[in-house]
Formats: structure tokens, C-alpha cells, sequence
């Protein structure tokens, strides 16, 4: 993989067959490149996803500035345990120098399920054995934090969401199933048919721990949501004095949860105005993204008259067929549709071109 040094900041969303994987690589304000990671799929996407990229990385002579890991579903924190166990790469201690994971204090044994609490706690004892597990828990307290230029403002988890899946963290320790609801695929339907669509919200504790925050660059900024809930989201940005006359104007919007219809409400979109929203869905995967979920999207921005792109991570065969049904939807709704190109991994949104002077 060769770097890219065009722009001055870029962010790419890699297929990771259904789960996150997102590098956020910079100029910061030291005139140095600095480099983000966030989460990074399932344990089988390491090798093809973030392996070339982490050797692209150290090849150059530099390192991992913060890696986010947003919560510990096996479609975000696979691929970190993978990066922990890789022993081709040398002194990963120094490679990665600080991390953002939020765990629960409690020991326990070893347990399995599409949750990753056996990840967690693997993860967990890595960075204890490298000393890099902070004490501190990242939540919406945490306020703004800079990196050389880049600013991330936290809006979530809250604290009684981090104490929440602590519990979950426990009870699935002393082997009480926690239950995982499957989606339904909605996407035979019509946008129309969800015009009387209710709204009910996502209560997982696991997904309401997500680590979410607004990135701010040269002004540039992005909303990156993870599996977050949305009255968690709303609640930090009206704190942030952010309103429907006066929303977060932004340059993208990573949607929550792959674009589950639990996860997005009419009233985070009131409080955001971008006209670009990224999906890390294949359409295959728990059957993500949820066609409500873009129907409210597009509902929402044909009443304030903006258009809008989705931004696909996947170029599956269920993701390009999910307008089949609706004829001439582009035109009539005012959108457009960028997939991942068939012969490259990632989706790329750059700002800031250098020019040479």
C-alpha cells in the first residue's frame, strides 16, 4: 500500500464486510503526517484491511497516533486481536501509542458469541501487558480532545451507558446469554411504504457504549457515529448549543450502526446538515443498512431542498439493488450513489489538496 500525501487529511472507509474500519491520516500542525485508526472489522479483515496499512505506516517512519476502539461487537474489535496476536510485526508497543478502549474492570473467563466480550477481555490483557490500558474511561465528559491540529469533540458513551454494558460485560461472564436481535431485511420495499414509519430506538447496551465524536480539521468536520443511540448523540450536541436553526454543519457523516433503523431519528438529522452520509454496510451482513433508515435520510433532506450522496463501503450486489423498486429515485429524491470500486478496498472522502508550492 503506498501512502497518499495529496491531501492534507484523508479518511477511508474500508470494506470490512459489513463491520468498521476507518484511517484517518493528517497533516497536523507539528507539519508532520499523523495517523488514526478506528476499529478495524471482524478478525479475518486484519490481513487484507489494516495489516497492509499499519506495515504502510511503519514503513514510513511513523505511527499510530490514537487507535479508537469504539466498543467490543466481533465487526469492530476483530481485527485489533488479530494486530495483537500478528508476530511479524515488531515492537507494536511503540508502533501504536495510544489507544481509546473502554472495559470493564471485571476478570473474566473465556466466553464466545458475536459479541466480543472473549475479544475484550484478550484485548484488555494486551494492553495491560504494555501498559497502555488507560484507566480513564472515554465517554461524552471527556470533553475535546487535540491531536496536533485535529480536534475530537466526545458526544458518547455516557457514563451510565459505559455502566450498562460494564453489567452486560459481567452477567455474560457468569454465562447469562445476552440476547442479539437480528435484523429483518426491508429491502424488497418502497421508500414510500415508510412514510408512516415509527421510530423505536435502539436499546443494546453493547452498541449504546460506542465511542463517538465530531472530528474537526481546518475546517473540516465529520460525525462519526459508531453503533451509537441517538438520544445519546442529540443530547451531547443540543449541550454543544447545536439546534435545528442552527445545526453541526459538517463535511460527512459516518451513520450509526451500518445504517440500522434503530439508530437514526429525525431528530439527530435536525440537528446535523451535511450532504454526505457513509454507510459501512454490505446489505448482506444482519441485512444492513436498513432501507427505513434511508428513506427518513432522504425525507428529512427533501425538506430542507438539499441533496445528498450516499457513500457505500461495499459494492455488493444487495447494496446497488436497494432503489431497484424505486423508480427513478436518484432523480426524484435528489441523490446520488458513490460505491467502493470493484479493484481497490477502501472509500476514500479527502480535503485540503497540497499544492506544491
Amino acid at each position: 500500500m503506498i501512502i497518499s500525501k495529496s491531501h492534507e487529511i484523508s479518511i477511508q472507509f474500508f470494506d470490512a464486510d459489513g463491520g468498521d474500519a476507518i484511517w484517518i491520516r493528517y497533516l497536523g500542525n507539528d507539519n508532520l503526517w499523523h495517523n488514526i485508526l478506528i476499529d478495524g472489522g471482524y478478525i479475518g479483515s486484519y490481513d487484507k484491511i489494516f495489516k497492509p496499512v499499519i506495515n504502510a505506516i511503519s514503513q514510513a517512519g511513523e505511527c499510530i497516533d490514537l487507535w479508537i476502539i469504539t466498543h467490543i461487537d466481533l465487526d469492530h474489535i476483530g481485527a485489533i486481536i488479530s494486530f495483537t496476536r500478528d508476530t511479524s510485526i515488531s515492537d507494536k508497543d511503540k508502533l501504536a501509542k495510544l489507544y481509546w478502549f473502554n472495559h470493564a474492570s471485571y476478570k473474566i473467563p473465556d466466553t464466545s458469541g458475536k459479541i466480543g466480550y472473549k475479544q475484550g477481555i484478550d484485548l484488555r490483557s494486551y494492553l495491560e501487558s504494555i501498559n497502555k490500558l488507560s484507566i480513564e474511561q472515554i465517554t461524552e465528559e471527556s470533553g475535546i480532545k487535540d491531536f496536533h491540529g485535529l480536534q475530537l469533540t466526545l458526544l458518547s458513551p455516557t457514563v451510565e451507558k459505559i455502566a450498562a454494558a460494564d453489567c452486560a460485560w459481567i452477567e455474560k461472564e457468569k454465562k447469562k446469554p445476552v440476547k442479539v436481535v437480528r435484523s429483518q431485511a426491508d429491502h424488497h420495499k418502497k421508500i414510500e411504504d415508510f412514510e408512516e414509519a415509527d421510530f423505536a430506538e435502539n436499546v443494546d447496551v453493547v452498541n449504546g457504549s460506542s465511542i463517538t465524536f465530531i472530528l474537526k480539521f481546518k475546517g473540516i468536520a465529520g460525525l462519526l457515529l459508531a453503533d451509537s443511540h441517538p438520544t445519546d448523540v442529540v443530547n451531547s450536541l443540543k449541550k454543544l448549543n447545536y439546534s435545528q436553526k442552527c445545526p453541526l454543519l459538517l463535511s460527512f457523516v459516518k451513520v450509526s450502526h451500518h445504517g440500522s433503523k434503530s439508530n437514526t431519528s429525525t431528530e439527530l438529522l435536525s440537528l446535523i446538515r451535511t450532504g454526505v452520509y457513509v454507510l459501512s454496510a454490505n446489505g448482506i451482513t444482519n441485512k444492513h443498512p436498513d432501507k427505513e433508515t434511508l428513506a427518513r435520510i432522504l425525507k428529512y433532506h427533501t425538506g430542507i431542498g438539499q441533496p445528498l450522496k450516499f457513500v457505500f463501503t461495499a459494492n455488493t450486489d444487495k447494496i446497488k439493488s436497494l432503489f431497484n423498486v424505486d423508480e427513478n429515485a436518484e432523480q426524484r429524491y435528489n441523490f446520488t450513489q458513490i460505491f467502493i470500486k470493484k479493484d481497490k478496498l477502501e472509500t476514500t472522502l479527502s480535503y485540503l489538496p497540497i499544492t506544491l508550492k
